[in-house]
């Protein structure tokens, strides 16, 4: 058991080292983009301005840091998905569409677990709305047991 709780440990050192990895490039690609838009500002190029401006990457960045964010919880609880199915069997959301990914369900679960309990921030973190935040949940709520409250049964699914 002790050596198990070993490699647990180091798996979350690794993911946190790459997390922090991971953050820090977005930041240093993000202040050269700022960088650039400020030179074309200064230059006085304003239709480079705009044009630059018009292709955001937001779509790409969410995406890359959705691939990230679901290896490293995965690789973390690796049963997590097994559990997600357990708790609720009848949820669309049990169904992963590629190995080592979680459906945005399961990232809503997830979060939830690690204690993310406020649909605002929920939303905010996976840059959906905050009403579909709250229909993941309630469809979520109505696979539990009626009296399960639904942190309760969110917070069992992580050992």
């Amino acid at each position: 058991m002790h050596n198990g709780n070993e490699s647990s440990l180091e798996a979350a050192r690794l993911a946190l080292a790459e997390l922090l990895s991971f953050a820090a490039g977005r930041v240093s690609d993000k202040d050269s983009y700022r960088k650039r838009l400020l030179k074309l500002s200064a230059q006085g190029r304003r239709e480079d301005l705009h044009t630059a401006l018009s292709h955001s990457s937001v779509e790409q960045d969410m995406e890359e840091l959705f691939i990230f964010f679901d290896r490293a919880f995965l690789e973390l609880f690796p049963d997590f998905v097994t559990e997600c199915r357990r708790l609720s069997p009848a949820a669309p959301n049990t169904v992963t569409p590629q190995r080592g990914r979680l459906t945005s369900e399961q990232r809503i679960m997830a979060l939830m677990s690690l204690g993310m309990l406020d649909p605002r921030q929920i939303a905010s973190t996976l840059n959906l709305s905050v009403g579909t935040v709250y229909n993941y949940r309630s469809r979520l709520k109505a696979t539990i047991p009626p009296d399960t409250p639904l942190h309760e049964a969110i917070s069992s699914l992580l050992p």
